[in-house]
């Protein structure tokens, strides 16, 4: 895994200072829908609650579903008004973004970007597919995510290395300097 500077907030440096658990939003698929980032995303909700973490779901969805489970507090359905959602999430202190692009509405995602534009707290993002060869409005997207995280993740070192390599081109020096930091994370 990788990490960027992470901005630490002034809820988040309270935490600190007085060891308050923060809370934490996870941006995600959720089951019951069946897809690996699901699975992944309910791995990490139990993981993080078996630590005694205080979490909670914002469930991505593409048709109204009742919601699953407790630990979904709000259900995103794309393509729709994302002020509740944007609400919603600026009520916790980290927040938690699985990105695909396939999850989000828009082209290539790109609905997580005005989700993400109006988060005021340290997000961290999960990058779950690291694409080859990206199309120039995938790198469009992962500039602006970039611009935006607090921290990265990848899955593997593969995906590291793709993201090393394909998101490298015609970025700035801002970001150049990310992905410097993101490639002597070895």
């Amino acid at each position: 895994m990788f990490y960027s500077d992470v901005i630490i907030t002034k809820r988040y440096k309270r935490c600190i200072e007085e060891t308050i658990k923060p809370k934490i939003a996870v941006l995600s698929t959720y089951p019951p829908t069946q897809c690996g980032i699901a699975t992944f995303a309910q791995s990490l909700v139990n993981g993080l609650l078996s630590q005694n973490r205080s979490v909670d779901v914002v469930r991505l969805i593409d048709q109204v579903q009742p919601r699953p489970s407790r630990a979904v507090v709000h259900q995103h359905l794309a393509g729709r008004e994302l002020t509740v959602t944007r609400t919603v999430l600026n009520n916790y202190d980290v927040v938690i973004v699985q990105h695909e692009f396939g999850i989000f509405g828009g082209t290539d995602g790109d609905e997580v970007l005005g989700v993400m534009s109006k988060i005021h707290l340290p997000m961290i993002v999960v990058l779950h597919t690291v694409p080859t060869v990206p199309t120039d409005h995938q790198q469009y997207v992962m500039r602006r995510i970039i611009e935006m995280a607090s921290a990265l993740v990848t899955m593997t070192n593969t995906g590291r290395s793709e993201f090393s390599v394909g998101f490298t081109r015609n970025f700035n020096s801002k970001y150049q300097q990310t992905l410097n930091f993101i490639a002597n994370q070895r």
